[in-house]
């Protein structure tokens, strides 16, 4: 070989090793370095370009939003399925499709060049379909919960930021729907994004403004028609929208991370206001507090509940406190020693909503439960849904085989009513008999049960 090939050779060498370290350079900046996939940085600049040139070619297009949860997964699986779930995703993606890791299990999607509705949902949901397929490793088999979002351009948002946003934000109410639903983006939701924005602005001086209270829903022995418990029902009477519901605020309150000072305020009222229904002769009725999931997170939470006792002399054993069923799994565990404690105090613990969650009968397994309260869509579809009537008389059966205290909660007709007096559910809690009601209301209605209840034992 000549000094000129040689030399050649050595050149041509030298232009393929830059060329290889200008492309691992290339994918550490673009890519995932787990699964090779686009990263966040590649994603944003292909949207980018997917807008502009929807813009000038009058393209539709769609992006996706996944949040992933593997109940009990190891961290030494991580990566493993990580790299599967880019697998699965892969073989079913059109090679123009941008597929990309925003979080651990969370990812976003670019389905470009989409005009057709029907050929956009039947990608989402095959999306969804090879996602729910389990997960076999040497440990377990696991089957995730997929909450899929879906926002289309123009009509869900025009930039990057606004197309992510509310495809995450459609992703976050999908389990209201079922789990591994599959939801659009909307006007309602659009606009919804901008009155949310506004309750975070108020709601941080809401407490000091005393616009938080607690409106009370009585709980009914519907043998004798006595009230025996009170459900505390906390209400935002906001100054220019009037009274907002606490299924409204308490999302927008966890988001602030305002939900512990919110309950801890209920809990507050709720002990206090009791404390005078006592001192006026109203003795043995209980209160019932809610707690949000992300309150039994909070490690101040037993100090809290304690000291507010400590501070209204409300007696525990007259206290309950309601949980949903929507604790995760990982946390019962946690969850089920917080709970033990205030049951050591003398609490007493209810589920609120039992039957709608897939985890019920593990709840009842695994938790210090005193209460169970059947869910009101149970109760709705007494007289008119069979499937429902079964589930109702089940729950009955087992609650009493179990010895815990059951109270059917949206009681709403007398053929409803009947139906549980012959099952055997005395306790009853809906419109049927009392709605939540202010301070005054209550007082009055306590004063009157109180009064036939004397005249009934004088008799």
């Amino acid at each position: 070989m000549t000094h000129r090939a040689e030399r050649s050779a050595e050149l041509t060498e030298a232009i393929l090793e830059s060329n290889l370290a200008e492309r691992k350079n290339r994918e550490r900046l673009f890519l995932d370095e787990s699964t090779g996939l686009p990263n966040d940085l590649l994603f944003h600049d292909r949207l980018r370009e997917e807008i502009l040139a929807a813009r000038h070619f009058a393209n539709g297009f769609c992006v996706v939003y996944l949040n992933l949860y593997y109940p009990d997964i190891q961290e030494s699986e991580t990566k493993d399925l990580r790299l599967e779930i880019s697998n699965r995703l892969v073989k079913i993606m059109r090679k123009t499709d941008i597929i990309s890791w925003a979080g651990k299990f969370e990812l976003l999607i670019l389905l470009n060049d989409i005009n057709e509705t029907v050929f956009m949902q039947d990608c989402a949901k095959r999306i969804l379909n090879v996602l729910s397929q389990p997960y076999r490793s040497c440990y377990r088999e696991t089957i995730p919960t997929v909450d899929i979002g879906c926002a289309v351009f123009p009509v869900d948002g025009q930039t990057e930021d606004a197309l992510i946003r509310n495809a995450m934000k459609v992703s976050a109410q999908v389990r209201e729907y079922g789990p591994d639903s599959l939801l659009y983006c909307n006007r309602a939701l659009r606009e919804s994004n901008l009155e949310d924005l506004q309750l975070k602005n108020d709601l941080y001086q809401a407490v000091e403004r005393c616009e938080l209270v607690n409106y009370y829903q009585p709980q009914v022995d519907a043998n004798s028609g006595e009230i025996i418990g009170l459900e505390a029902l906390i209400r935002w009477i906001h100054p220019k929208m009037g009274v907002i519901g606490a299924d409204r605020f308490i999302p927008v309150a966890e988001s602030v991370g305002l939900i512990s000072q919110i309950g801890n305020h209920v809990l507050q009222q709720a002990c206090a206001q009791s404390q005078k229904w006592r001192a006026d002769g109203f003795q043995n009725c209980t209160i019932a507090v809610n707690l949000s999931p992300m309150q039994l997170r909070n490690s101040d939470l037993l100090s809290e509940v304690e000291e507010t006792l400590g501070k209204t002399d409300f007696p525990p054993e007259l206290l309950e406190l309601e949980i949903t069923e929507s604790i995760p799994i990982d946390c019962m565990d946690t969850v089920s020693l917080i709970l033990q404690r205030f049951q050591n105090m003398g609490i007493s613990i209810a589920i609120d909503d039992f039957g709608t969650a897939y985890s019920s009968f593990r709840y009842i397994k695994s938790m210090p439960i005193n209460t169970i309260k059947i869910d009101k869509s149970f109760i709705e579809g007494i007289g008119k849904n069979f499937r429902d009537e079964v589930i109702t008389r089940t729950i009955i059966a087992m609650g009493r085989e179990l010895g815990l205290r059951i109270i059917a909660e949206g009681v709403e007709t007398e053929r409803q009513v009947d139906f549980l007096l012959k099952e055997n559910c005395f306790l009853m809690q809906g419109y049927f008999f009392y709605k939540p009601m202010e301070v005054t209301q209550v007082q009055q209605f306590l004063k009157k049960n109180h009064q036939n209840r004397g005249t009934e034992n004088h008799k």
